[in-house]
């Protein structure tokens, strides 16, 4: 036992990467599953060498690449870059607004006759 993980020795680690693997899903939900159960040193890494070695999961993935991250852009004054987005609270909606380069924030609770949640019931709010 390693913690409260039974360690898996070579010869059957095959066979719990496939049992891991039974459903098709990626690498962190068979991580998940792996972590709370088993453990073997270079756990990961054979994770993720069964999950790209799969045929099937590989015919069937998104063929989305991942794209590098990023810099976001920083404002030079206030409310020159805002965000804003509507949620719901207790059968209540809202509209949740603020700047991104002081952080300010409001939230305002939309009108229940409004019926949409884009630009036009927005104004109408």
């Amino acid at each position: 036992m390693f913690k409260d993980r039974i360690v898996i020795p070579k010869s059957l680690r095959a066979t719990v990467l496939t049992t891991l693997h039974s459903a098709h899903q990626g690498v962190s939900s068979m991580f998940s599953r792996a972590q709370a159960l088993v453990f073997w040193p270079g756990l990961t890494i054979d994770i993720e060498l069964a999950r790209r070695s799969c045929k099937s999961c590989n015919q069937n993935a998104p063929s989305q690449a991942k794209l590098p991250p990023t810099t976001p852009k920083v404002p030079n004054c206030p409310f020159q870059m805002i965000f804003a987005d509507y949620c719901s609270l207790k059968g209540k909606r809202f509209l949740v607004f603020g700047d991104r380069l002081s952080g300010w924030s409001e939230v305002l609770r939309v009108k229940d006759s409004v019926s949409g949640c884009g630009s036009k019931e927005l104004c109408e709010a």
